[in-house]
């Protein structure tokens, strides 16, 4: 199945969650891919068009945060529609990336796994920085800076425990990466708990 034969099919069977649109599990990973191996296919900012649309025509299912997630939800799928734009240089494409990321951030982050990459405020971050990178845009870098500090504060809070999930996507290893991006001194502290001992400083 091709991009083109995807879009196709979930235009006559719309989805009825994120999850065959996504970033992690459906075309959206795919559109992303695609645009930094082929940015001249002029296939592709169509594509980019056609996955925001039938992404604010889907719900985000069952969980309410699943919009925010970079894995399954619609801030994930402007990740991808932002990597396109920059490829095809298309400044229209980058606008319509950074409204559908408010748009899923609007429906906040989860209590479980909240440092998360894949769901939770670790994903954010790094959602946030991307777009505060590439845009030249005031609400971009508050935004960024913002849920640095939610993460930041998240962190100081932060013990670990025996079930303790330290997996890069779905646990607490996922906020070391996304504080990495900030250089922040609380990237250090949690390599200092993952690790039990003081590690090297990752600033």
């Amino acid at each position: 199945m091709t991009l083109t034969n995807g879009l196709e099919r979930l235009t006559i069977e719309p989805p009825q969650d994120m999850r065959p649109l996504s970033y992690a599990h459906g075309l959206a990973g795919t559109l992303s891919a695609l645009a930094s191996l082929a940015p001249a296919d002029p296939a592709l900012p169509q594509a980019a068009r056609r996955i925001v649309e039938l992404s604010y025509q889907t719900s985000g299912g069952p969980l309410k945060w699943v919009p925010s997630s970079w894995c399954a939800g619609h801030a994930g799928v402007s990740i991808a529609v932002l990597r396109t734009a920059i490829e095809t240089d298309d400044t229209e494409l980058l606008k319509l990336a950074w409204d559908l990321f408010r748009y899923g951030m609007d429906a906040g982050t989860p209590e479980k796994d909240p440092l998360s990459l894949c769901h939770g405020l670790g994903g954010s971050v790094a959602m946030a920085g991307a777009f505060a990178n590439h845009m030249d845009n005031a609400d971009a870098d508050a935004m960024f800076r913002s849920l640095t500090t939610r993460l930041m504060v998240e962190v100081e809070q932060f013990e670990v425990k025996p079930d303790t999930n330290i997996e890069l996507a779905s646990g607490v290893t996922g906020a070391l990466v996304a504080l990495c991006l900030s250089n922040s001194a609380q990237a250090q502290r949690l390599v200092e708990l993952l690790l039990g001992v003081p590690g090297r400083s990752v600033a």
